[in-house]
């Protein structure tokens, strides 16, 4: 880099350091201290990955949940075109080939161990975007090959805030306007130059103001930099821009609005009698009948008074070994009880309703998060270190994403789950016949994924006999 250029950057610099801009983010609130509040949010979205990489959630799920987290932390501007709107298109170009882009997306969105790893990972996803937007008669439907490099660095930077810059078309067009980027033909060797080119800067900084300048500093210097409106021809109309700016930064796009993916429906329970050909011996051998009608309960014909379900569920817990406090149905919305095991220091908030459908439909999400919130306050203060949310009902006729994401999400609950009044049934029924510890059944039971049926029950305990 020449010296003029050099100097550029260094006045850049100092002119953000003096202007003293409060920031705000695209909403126009003042934020206070972006990079840790972009560290607190990196253990959520780190924590969203890997359950996409271990296959707790699904491709569908793991886009809905980034989804739902960024905009309501809006800290990378993920929602706008190349962000959210890129992994949208992604996905309804591939209906009939999700497994093979999931599989795709589990191995390039995972750190990479070097810049030469860094590279396949780009050339692997763009190759696969170019393959449909090459063909695509209406390009505009169809992902972008050119929101690669942005929608991975994404990625790599929550995985590693030190080693990877975001690939930011705001940092590019004002690269472009001082004179010292050269455009690429293809993406990874736009990262490439950009990586070495954002190194470069750095270390220009760090010399000037003797201390140590990170990736978010060379991005935040830039946010008050007046660049003009050169666009680079092969890029996209709608640009991604660095989420938070100052008086003086360029104006933050426009919010892009993304198509909710409905996601498929969960297979419906099944009944009990198609369950038990799978078992090797007769459930009601091991259940008292006053926890057995649960049975009943999950039958479309059942005559048994719906008012006996919720006690009957508690029941079921209490036989399990598990500590159960009743909880008052009063004026606020208040979970059913809470289940505990002291010797673990565990705990579960436990609702619990026969229809599903009449579940979701009647309970309002914010006030059962408050209620939530004030019981994990209540029993960390008792010494319970873990704390997970559980909802029985008789079946689960859909996966409720936004449900479970905007919970997970807004609360301290470490580990949700979804019980099929069955599967509680089989649940005890194993611990009773095999004299399973309740430490040891706990273990296996949060390892399942976040739907819990007869048949994950009996797969997970009928092996291990």
């Amino acid at each position: 880099m020449d010296e003029l250029s050099k100097k550029q950057i260094i006045e850049i610099w100092d002119e953000h350091l003096n202007a003293n801009h409060f920031v705000t983010d695209t909403n126009g609130q003042l934020v206070n201290n972006i990079d840790n509040s972009r560290l607190e949010a990196i253990e959520v979205i780190k924590v969203i990955i890997r359950d996409f990489i271990n296959e707790d959630i699904t491709i569908y799920e793991f886009k809905a949940a980034l989804d739902i987290f960024n905009r309501h932390n809006n800290l990378w501007n993920f929602s706008a075109k190349m962000g959210q709107m890129y992994f949208n298109q992604l996905l309804k170009s591939n209906d009939q080939g999700i497994d093979k882009l999931a599989e795709l997306l589990k191995t390039v969105i995972a750190e990479p161990k070097d810049l030469k790893d860094a590279f396949k990972k780009i050339e692997e996803l763009e190759k696969f975007t170019n393959a449909i937007f090459l063909v695509a008669e209406d390009k505009r439907k169809v992902p972008y090959p050119g929101s690669v490099g942005y929608f991975l660095s994404y990625f790599w930077q929550v995985h590693n805030p030190s080693k990877w810059p975001i690939l930011y078309s705001s940092l590019v067009n004002g690269f472009r306007e001082i004179g010292i980027w050269k455009d690429q033909t293809a993406q990874k060797a736009n990262y490439d130059f950009f990586y070495h080119l954002n190194e470069e800067i750095k270390e220009i900084l760090k010399e000037h103001s003797k201390k140590n300048v990170s990736n978010w500093d060379v991005e935040h210097t830039f946010w008050n930099f007046k660049y003009s409106n050169i666009i680079n021809p092969n890029a996209p109309v709608e640009e991604e821009v660095p989420v938070l700016n100052s008086v003086k930064a360029p104006s933050p796009v426009e919010k892009t609005f993304v198509e909710e993916v409905i996601l498929p429906k969960a297979e419906p329970v099944k009944p009990i009698e198609a369950v038990n050909q799978v078992v090797q011996f007769d459930v009601y051998d091991y259940l008292i009948p006053k926890v057995a009608r649960l049975f009943e309960f999950s039958q479309p014909d059942c005559q048994l008074d719906k008012a006996l379900f919720e006690p009957t569920v508690a029941e079921a817990f209490k036989q399990l070994d598990f500590e159960i406090t009743i909880l008052p149905q009063g004026v606020r919305k208040n979970p059913y009880c809470l289940v505990k095991f002291r010797e673990e220091n565990l705990a579960f908030i436990l609702d619990t309703k026969r229809d599903s459908g009449a579940y979701f439909n009647t309970t309002d999400d914010r006030a059962l998060k408050e209620a939530i919130n004030d019981h994990c306050s209540d029993l960390k203060r008792e010494g319970y270190k873990k704390v997970g949310f559980m909802l029985v009902c008789s079946a689960f006729e859909s996966n409720h994403s936004e449900f479970i994401n905007y919970i997970s999400w807004n609360t301290d609950i470490k580990k949700m789950m979804f019980l099929t009044s069955d599967a509680l049934l089989y649940l005890l029924a194993f611990k009773i016949k095999d004299k399973i510890r309740l430490s040891s059944l706990i273990e296996r039971l949060v390892s399942l994924s976040i739907l819990v049926t007869p048949q994950s029950v009996i797969n997970e305990f009928e092996s291990n006999i």
